[in-house]
């Protein structure tokens, strides 16, 4: 919510999230599968018994 409060500030940024809108609510717009990433930093993780560096 903070991003689109963010958004609405400027007159022309309110037009083109409303125009977007509009577009997704006549069909518009792709559907895409999101990407699971590894929420835990590749540095962070031990290995079996070990501890973090």
């Amino acid at each position: 919510m903070k991003e689109t409060a963010h958004l609405l500030r400027s007159a022309e940024n309110t037009s083109r999230l409303l125009a977007s809108i509009e577009r997704l609510e006549k069909g518009g717009g792709t559907v895409r599968e999101l990407v699971d990433r590894d929420p835990e930093p590749a540095s962070t993780k031990t290995p079996e018994g070990g501890t973090p560096s």
